[in-house]
């Protein structure tokens, strides 16, 4: 069950955790399975053999890895493009129109903070919220299905970056 990495050397937490490869996943279903194969290689079930012990501490950490991996779409979208034999590319760089309305948000959110205006910091976390609904529904459209072309690598590549710009502006309101 456990495959640890792929023909290209890339750790896959998909075949780590015994499910098919998707974006989509019921992350809440992934606790369980966290504990089960945490339990199995658990060092006491290793007894006193150091090379026993040393593969469960191995496999402890790995099933760790992956579990936070799976449970964060971020590292999720990475890991499926890694695993898809996309790497990053020049080409990913976001849209300047993109990038300009990113600084705008991020320096409107700055002086909301620094003015204490909770009602425009709820608009902007509002704004933040509803487009990284919108990257992770484009996300799972071009990840759910087997990556075919370059171009949907690009593509798939594109919406990440951009959810990483929303997500650090929703950390930046979280951390204020």
């Amino acid at each position: 069950m456990s495959q640890p990495a792929n023909d290209g050397g890339v750790s896959d937490p998909f075949a780590t955790f015994g499910i098919a490869r998707s974006f989509s996943l019921d992350v809440a279903a992934l606790r369980p399975r966290l504990v089960r194969l945490l339990a199995e290689c658990h060092p006491d079930r290793a007894g006193t053999d150091p090379v026993r012990q040393a593969e469960a501490s191995r496999r402890s950490a790995e099933i760790n890895a992956a579990f936070r991996t799976l449970q964060s779409p971020l590292l999720r979208a990475e890991a499926l493009l890694a695993l898809a034999g996309s790497r990053p590319l020049p080409g990913d760089a976001l849209a300047p129109a993109f990038l300009m309305e990113m600084m705008e948000t991020r320096e409107a959110l700055d002086e909301a903070i620094a003015a204490r205006d909770e009602a425009r910091i709820a608009e902007v976390r509002s704004e933040a919220d509803a487009r990284r609904v919108d990257l992770l529904a484009a996300l799972a459209a071009r990840l759910d299905a087997p990556i075919s072309t370059p171009a949907e690598a690009q593509a798939a590549r594109q919406d990440l970056a951009a959810l990483r710009y929303v997500e650090r502006i929703l950390e930046r309101i979280a951390d204020r």
